[in-house]
């Protein structure tokens, strides 16, 4: 569960049970990522760019998760705002922020920068599990302890064999209220 805000500044989406969770033999999501290795440990890659608007309150809604086992890695594309201010900052806060410097000296735009997360969360973590997230979303409190549960379900089901786990979403406006309100 979840809350994406899409690019237009009047109104977000709220993603439900997990948009975007696959298994390390699998096709990457899009929206966060969860490694799983000898213990059940949780990696959520953040792609970052001009985002302080809402980012930190994203990054809170992390830290806020029932299930506390995972390490965030975030990559910032070279923002020209305040988002990497914020991200040092939370980073202090918390020991499982992770802010990837890569030295790359130009944008790489989304789908690049969630690659080079993903590559970068392969070599260093070698999860079994990954997941990504929006720096616009706000997660429902239990949003990574019902992917995990979905994939262990699946897997029970299927075995060991990729996959995709992906969720309905809601669209929200600014102050998180749904915009589509079913009569």
């Amino acid at each position: 569960p979840a809350v994406s805000r899409p690019s237009k500044p009047d109104h977000r989406v709220r993603p439900g049970d997990g948009l975007g969770a696959c298994s390390k033999k699998g096709v990457y999501g899009w929206r966060l990522t969860i490694m799983l290795k000898n213990n059940i440990k949780i990696c959520i890659l953040l792609a970052a760019y001009n985002g302080e608007q809402f980012i930190e309150q994203q990054i809170n809604s992390i830290l806020g998760q029932t299930f506390k086992e995972w390490k965030l890695l975030v990559r910032d594309d070279h923002s020209d705002d305040g988002t990497l201010n914020i991200l040092k900052s939370m980073k202090e806060r918390d020991n499982r922020i992770e802010i990837l410097c890569d030295g790359e000296e130009k944008r790489l735009g989304a789908f690049n920068n969630f690659g080079r997360l993903s590559e970068y969360a392969w070599k260093q973590y070698n999860p079994d599990y990954i997941l990504y997230s929006d720096q616009d979303d706000v997660w429902f409190e239990n949003k990574i302890e019902v992917l995990i549960k979905s994939i262990k379900t699946h897997e029970d089901e299927i075995g060991y064999k990729p996959i995709l786990v992906h969720s309905n979403y809601q669209i929200v406006n600014q102050n998180l209220e749904n915009l589509f309100i079913e009569k």
